[in-house]
């Protein structure tokens, strides 16, 4: 099977079949990926869900629990650990620090996204934590940002700030700040978007493609095609896979198909075939 790593770098991994895993109260059957440069064993979500598996913090250590959460566990829980937006504590514990080994290396898959609706009801816990002094930000900026130079595109419309706005001008130049060390580093592995559309063609439009041969009594354009993805500069086809758009040229949908007529004049023995414009 091949994955894709933090990395984007594709690598085969052999897959175990049926393996049998068991826990004190339940036994399950599950495929595992044997991957031998890992230094531990990683449960999937869909695994720790399937056997109950649960992570918890008790003496100041991250536990594993196999028992689901009952009543009786949930009265043991002190009430002081849940979020009401006017309290917050601290765990008794280390802070969880992660270094990356390689960090001429950019991470470019995102791993286990957060959907919008969730960080919609993050964003204000978050803001409240920091207030608070429980959380610190660190540079102000998200590590897609320092990569990119440009905000994460979160699918929540928003206005166009001004240019006189201080908070907007010292964000712009912390990013172009952070951008520019990158560059210097060949670190930037995506370049920014174009800021205007040079096609407009769309997923269920049909083109033609111009062939790279020009050949005698041939026509120079291929298709109609069936378009099935496309992007700033680039359209994909199931039969030609991505083409520049320079090369597409978009099929005008006709409301009907063409009528032809045939006249001829009276004692006239010839025929003219004509098309009907109306």
């Amino acid at each position: 099977m091949v994955v894709i790593g933090a990395k984007g770098e594709p690598f085969k991994v052999p897959i175990v079949k049926n393996v049998e895993i068991e826990s004190e109260n339940k036994i399950c059957l599950g495929d595992m990926l044997l991957v031998e440069e890992a230094d531990y064993n990683l449960l999937g979500r869909d695994l720790m869900v399937a056997l109950g598996i649960n992570l918890i913090v008790r003496n100041s250590q991250i536990m594993v629990s196999i028992y689901k959460l009952t009543c009786e566990d949930e009265d043991k829980i002190n009430p002081k650990v849940w979020h009401t937006g006017k309290e917050a504590g601290k765990l008794a514990m280390e802070p969880i620090s992660i270094e990356i080994e390689k960090p001429e290396d950019p991470i470019r898959i995102r791993q286990y996204p957060i959907p919008l609706e969730g960080r919609r009801g993050l964003k204000p816990i978050i803001e409240d934590l920091i207030k608070k002094g429980i959380l610190e930000p660190c540079s102000g900026l998200s590590p897609f940002e320092m990569l990119y130079g440009m905000p994460y595109e979160h699918g929540m419309p928003v206005g166009h700030p001004r240019v006189e706005d201080c908070q907007i001008q010292s964000y712009i130049v912390v990013i172009n700040k952070n951008l520019q060390e990158l560059r210097k580093r060949g670190l930037v592995a995506q370049s920014t978007p174009l800021g205007f559309a040079i096609h407009k063609i769309q997923p269920g439009d049909r083109v033609l493609i111009r062939a790279w041969k020009e050949a005698p009594l041939s026509s120079h354009w291929e298709g109609p095609f069936l378009v099935l993805l496309t992007t700033d500069t680039a359209v994909r086809t199931a039969e030609k896979g991505w083409t520049h758009c320079s090369r597409v040229k978009k099929v005008e949908q006709h409301s009907s198909s063409p009528q032809w007529k045939i006249t001829s004049a009276p004692g006239d023995l010839k025929l003219r075939i004509h098309r009907d414009t109306q």
